[in-house]
């Protein structure tokens, strides 16, 4: 697919307002992040990986290995190492009584495929970087088997701006490919130790992929760059199995990173048994971040998490910092904001109003932490609300990371020839969210189970606001706001209207007349076409400004504020 003939639809229904779709906000002014996202910030680079095509086809088989088929409903999670019914080969993973719908029962080497013999070439402003050898996989865990497939990326010699190890994530389960991206700039805008999150369009083997988001992980390389001082980084632990809830006795559920001290944990088993022993915050605050640790905490509530600490327990690490301190670090975050809460038993339409109190299970560390000690709790909260969850705050980010990645959506979410980019795995399920439901998912829409950006913060801000005691500058009353919230629960087969946002404005076009747009503009079948004229149409469709940060990418581990 030519970047220039999806462009040129949009030129065709919106003619002049193009030019000024994108417009980059402050949001991370004084806050520090790696060059691999400042020059990225509203600066969508292209990445171009090849490797050999047969091993190409074996990884993306690989996603559907020890599959399940999802088509009559999500079985719940495998249980962690070591529980009944776990194994360390292949469909024993599965629970039995799931196991007739594996879709490719095979092994662990089969499902875990990893390719090290590819190259990448990274391409931003015109200027071009290359990595002649990158190992890649397929990423995610639940949602591996998606149609179109998530990747984890490892420069095998040097690194790519400052990393060594990225993601690039499809996000299927978010209507708005923008949860990961706001809740990595929330942290970091927090100031809070965390991954970073930009755009990047994906080519496999010369083959358009789509749109991905593009974030880094947390490796031994990314602690040694964030915390220089720690050149071995011997306590580092991922906890990202079930039941990871900070319990004496969780450490068998979490694994040390550092792969030269695969079985040393005698650090984290003291640091929980100690944790789990005391009775307020002045007996581990010289062991543990304690606000790190609340302030995480209180983000999974407003931000309507289920799949980390506080009820799930996973997708998290603990470090040892080189001082003694014990702080954390939260990944995975496609579905905040309001995505399936129903599958933690909690009501769909009330769940913004849910206390604090009742969003986690039995965690006796949070007990001791934040319900015995309202004023750190309160103190946190007041933080977080005064400089990130506040619409006044996040609304004008949103908006300014929708306006840039608009046509991006449209581009990954329009067929050519019947077949949209990237959706490649013929085994892999999809929501198969279109461009309008992007653009409403960001505002007031609901579709099913997953709320709108915007009404998730809204509500539960206002909920905050009348339950607790803080202050929330320029808060109105729920029932003063209540119009906005009419959620809009859109079925697929209903749409008849594709709504362009730009400038702030909206154009309405019918889906009819977008079908004959793209019949009378873009010319699919013209593969003679002139490339040099394709190049020109590219620069007149969009000019995205570039204002790259000549800052280095190594920052020091005072610069993260607590």
């Amino acid at each position: 697919m030519k970047f220039s003939k999806i462009l040129n639809l949009v030129l065709v229904a919106l003619t002049s307002k193009v030019s000024a779709a994108t417009s980059k906000d402050n949001f991370f002014d004084n806050y520090k992040r790696a060059d691999l996202f400042t020059l990225t910030d509203y600066n969508v680079p292209d990445i171009y990986i090849n490797m050999d095509k047969e091993e190409f086809n074996a990884l993306i088989y690989s996603a559907s290995v020890n599959a399940i088929d999802i088509s009559g409903g999500v079985p719940p999670p495998p249980p962690p190492p070591g529980a009944k019914g776990s194994s360390d080969n292949g469909p024993g993973d599965i629970p039995e009584e799931f196991s007739h719908l594996i879709i490719n029962p095979g092994t662990k080497e089969e499902e875990n495929l990893k390719i090290t013999d590819a190259s990448l070439k990274f391409v931003l402003n015109g200027e071009t970087t290359e990595i002649p050898s990158i190992s890649i996989s397929i990423g995610g865990d639940h949602s591996r088997n998606t149609s179109k497939v998530s990747f984890n990326l490892k420069c095998n010699k040097g690194k790519l701006l400052g990393r060594k190890v990225f993601r690039l994530r499809t996000n299927d389960d978010d209507p708005s490919l923008m949860r990961s991206k706001i809740s990595c700039d929330i942290v970091n805008h927090l100031g809070l130790p965390s991954i970073s999150a930009n755009y990047a369009r994906l080519h496999i083997n010369e083959e358009f992929m789509g749109l991905y988001v593009l974030m880094d992980h947390y490796k031994t390389s990314w602690i040694k760059q964030v915390y220089p001082d720690d050149k071995e980084v011997k306590n580092l632990y991922q906890c990202k199995e079930m039941s990871s809830d900070l319990s004496a006795s969780s450490y068998n559920s979490c694994v040390n990173a550092n792969d030269d001290y695969p079985e040393d944990k005698e650090d984290l088993k003291e640091f929980l048994e100690t944790i789990n022993a005391a009775s307020n915050r002045s007996e581990i605050d010289d062991i543990m971040d304690v606000d790190t640790f609340i302030k995480y905490w209180i983000l999974e509530w407003l931000l309507g998490s289920g799949d980390h600490m506080l009820i799930n327990g996973k997708n998290y690490y603990l470090y040892k910092q080189l001082n003694g301190i014990w702080t954390v670090l939260y990944y995975d975050f496609d579905s905040l904001f309001g995505v399936s809460l129903n599958r933690y038993t909690f009501d769909h339409d009330t769940a913004t109003e849910i206390p604090f109190s009742d969003w986690y299970f039995s965690r006796p560390i949070v007990d001791t932490l934040v319900k015995n000690d309202e004023a750190s709790f309160l103190k946190n909260l007041q933080f977080i609300i005064d400089n990130a969850f506040n619409p006044d705050i996040l609304f004008p980010h949103i908006d300014s990371i929708k306006n840039w990645i608009d046509l991006y959506i449209l581009e990954d979410r329009t067929p050519v020839n019947g077949t949209l980019p990237g959706r490649i795995n013929e085994f892999g399920f999809s929501n198969n969210y279109n461009y309008e439901q992007f653009l409403n998912n960001v505002e007031y829409t609901s579709y099913g189970h997953v709320y709108g950006i915007k009404e998730w913060i809204q509500r539960r801000y206002n909920f905050v606001c009348e339950n607790y005691d803080v202050k929330c500058p320029n808060f109105k009353k729920t029932e003063e706001t209540e119009d906005i919230f009419s959620t809009k629960m859109v079925k697929e087969e209903d749409e008849e209207e594709v709504t362009f946002i730009l400038d702030n404005e909206q154009t309405i076009i019918p889906n009819n007349e977008i079908d004959e747009i793209i019949t009378e503009n873009v010319d699919y079948n013209n593969d003679d076409g002139d490339e040099e004229k394709e190049e020109e149409d590219k620069d007149e469709a969009i000019d995205i400004d570039a204002d790259i940060d000549d800052e280095e990418d190594s920052f020091n581990e005072g610069d993260i504020k607590n």
